[in-house]
């Protein structure tokens, strides 16, 4: 009988008898409901209040924690992966690339592993932060994915140059776009125009290898 009273059915029975009496007397049952409280009233009010008080609040912080860090949590951890990723293949393809534009690229996935949230518990102003670090962890894999091409078309290169299937002037030719993509590449953000410049420049040299 915490929230409310319990209601009891049962049957009451009336009847007199005199002490010492022997033979039947009249008597009656009448049927009866009754509510039954183990705690006082007023307290049991002032508590059923305070439960129900502690249970929003409860579900109040279970939706604040789930709308608000374990997205977040789940985001940054989703950024944290893609970062690593990106550094696997920074790793992979740095022999290729001039000494400018491998700084470059470590010290912009640096800066961009720096700014994610290490709290334990995350507040809104942090999914501006993630999402800007979202942001620029696309604009790196762009960056890592032509550097990529770059790696892969100097690497051809080589082979060609060993093979003697191609010439020195084309070779010179197929090093300058590269170096030029790569200058191009150093820049942390790059404009639609640098880009379509690159994939240009890239691909001059891809063509001249074939």
């Amino acid at each position: 009988s915490f929230f409310r009273s319990e209601q009891v059915d049962g049957i009451l029975s009336v009847g007199y008898k005199p002490r010492g009496a022997s033979g039947a007397y009249p008597s009656k049952t009448i049927p009866i409901s009754a509510k039954l409280d183990y705690f006082h009233p007023g307290a049991r009010a002032i508590g059923t209040t305070i439960l129900i008080l502690l249970v929003l609040a409860a579900g109040g912080l279970t939706s604040t924690y789930l709308k608000v860090n374990l997205v977040n949590r789940v985001k940054a951890i989703s950024i944290s992966e893609r970062l690593g990723q990106l550094a696997r293949i920074i790793g992979e393809i740095g022999p290729q690339l001039n000494s400018q534009l491998r700084v470059s690229l470590w010290l912009e996935r640096g800066r961009i592993e720096s700014t994610l949230p290490d709290r334990a518990l995350f507040t809104p102003e942090t999914a501006a932060l993630l999402a800007q670090s979202d942001s620029d962890t696309n604009a790196l894999k762009v960056r890592v994915d032509w550097a990529t091409q770059i790696s892969d078309a100097s690497i051809r290169l080589d082979h060609s140059i060993d093979a003697r299937e191609i010439s020195p002037t084309l070779a010179d030719q197929v090093n300058k776009d590269l170096r030029a993509a790569q200058d191009l590449l150093k820049k942390s953000v790059l404009g639609a125009g640098e880009l379509q410049k690159i994939q240009s420049l890239v691909g001059h040299a891809a063509n001249l290898i074939d």
